[in-house]
């Protein structure tokens, strides 16, 4: 059996960067970086 995956776009809106940078390592790590997109998240406006 063959096994398929859908590649997926990942948007992160992070507002600390050493969370964001552990994360995307975490995401490269796992191949499940292909298309990721990193925003810096204002900590007032992404409630």
């Amino acid at each position: 059996m063959k096994n398929t995956f859908k590649q997926v776009e990942i948007l992160l809106a992070e507002d600390s960067t050493n969370n964001a940078e552990l994360t995307i390592r975490t995401l490269k790590k796992h191949h499940l970086a292909n298309d990721l997109w990193f925003i810096p998240a204002n900590k007032s406006g992404a409630n």
